[in-house]
């Protein structure tokens, strides 16, 4: 009766589970980094939740939050508690009594919330572990950003163009205009051309409308 492996079979598991373990590896790591990821993202979320909290508790006793200033992490910011944001640094700017943009380092993760494009993410180019000097945002920019979309949707492609020097791309329909608008003739000259969001074009949240048919 044959019992156990010989030690050509013993060496073949050994290969196949190798084999299996080098496969298996490298997506329960991006596994694990989504999951830290996700977490920094609802961290961040949780922290502009708990500024609003405390703005609305100012003026409940008639205090006025001062919203012409950078509020820098643990300089001068408002006091805030809540679970898993202790360790949160970064800074942020409020308008209309809440939040409206944060540049929050978590757990080593650069994150952005920003309440004027509903965005709230990894910043793969921001630096806002840079406890040194946190970043700051000017939104007297932001607000004059021209959609894109709006040009290759609307009928005032040419007045927009001449009138307007900063655009945003935010989603596949802004992306796939500046092609086309270029290709028309607009060689945006002078202009500047700011990517709000990463995009991914396999993607529903990269649209502005997943449905479109727009541009075919």
């Amino acid at each position: 009766m044959k019992k156990g492996f010989t030690l050509i079979e013993l060496l073949a598991v050994i290969v196949i589970l190798a084999v299996i373990a080098l496969i298996a590896l490298p997506i329960i790591l991006d596994m694990i980094e989504d999951s830290r990821k996700g977490a920094a993202i609802a961290s961040a979320n949780g922290y502009v939740r708990a500024v609003n909290y405390k703005i609305a508790q100012e003026a409940l006793n008639d205090r006025v939050v001062d919203e012409s200033v950078d509020y820098v992490i643990g300089e001068n910011a408002l006091q805030v508690t809540g679970k898993n944001i202790e360790d949160i640094t970064g800074s942020y700017t409020l308008a209309n009594g809440s939040v409206e943009w944060a540049g929050l380092c978590i757990n080593g993760y650069s994150v952005e919330y920003n309440s004027i494009t509903k965005y709230t993410g990894i910043n793969q180019s921001g630096n806002y572990c840079n406890i040194v000097e946190p970043y700051s945002y000017d939104f007297a920019v932001e607000k004059s950003y021209q959609s894109l979309d709006a040009m290759c949707t609307g009928s005032s492609a040419d007045s927009i163009y001449s009138s307007t020097t900063n655009y945003k791309i935010e989603n596949v329909e802004d992306l796939v205009c500046l092609s086309n608008l270029v290709s028309s003739g607009k060689n945006f000259d002078g202009k500047t051309i700011y990517l709000i969001n990463d995009l991914d074009f396999n993607s529903d949240d990269s649209y502005k409308d997943k449905n479109t048919t727009a541009y075919g």
